[in-house]
């Protein structure tokens, strides 16, 4: 939830998600250079790109559907 990990590549990973999703999409080229700095290949951003995606879909489908929610909801952080 906090996008953080000690490990750099999975910081880095995580960061560049949340960026994406907070942008609607739009990533500048240097937040795309230090992710592959990190140690992600193109190969590997596209995977990422694709996982934000997938969960923005199908949040929006459940969202439209009005889906019962079946775990316990949490509180948004506070930043």
């Amino acid at each position: 939830r906090r996008a953080k990990s000690p490990d750099p590549k999975t910081d880095a990973i995580l960061k560049f998600a949340q960026r994406l999703s907070a942008n609607r999409g739009n990533i500048t080229d240097p937040e795309w250079a230090e992710v592959l700095k990190a140690g992600c290949s193109d190969e590997e951003v596209l995977e990422i790109i694709t996982a934000v995606s997938l969960n923005l879909f199908t949040n929006y489908i459940n969202h439209v559907a009005e889906t019962a929610i079946d775990f316990p909801q949490v509180s948004p952080l506070l930043k």
